[in-house]
């Protein structure tokens, strides 16, 4: 957006990469955002809420998963690499 010139200046070229590049990119991507959201009368709702699990849901996900992880173990036909892949 830089290049194409949606901001109001062009930032140095690329060449410059550097944490005062980013920075001023970044700046000028947030002071845009903000702008258009003004001008189109865009409302950003709040952030969604973190949906949050019952202990009784993270057992129960716990065991569906061991339940479904040794029932492959047991169809594997090469239960080493299975047990590797579960452990790392």
């Amino acid at each position: 957006m830089d290049r194409s010139g949606k901001f109001d200046t062009v930032t140095d070229h690329f060449q410059f990469f550097d944490v005062s590049y980013v920075s001023t990119v970044l700046n000028k991507y947030i002071e845009w955002k903000r702008k258009t959201q003004i001008e189109h009368n865009i409302i950003i709702s709040e952030k969604a809420t973190e949906k949050m699990i019952t202990e009784e849901e993270k057992e129960f996900r716990t065991r569906r998963w061991l339940i479904s992880s040794f029932q492959e173990y047991l169809n594997s036909s090469n239960k080493s690499n299975f047990l590797i892949r579960i452990c790392f």
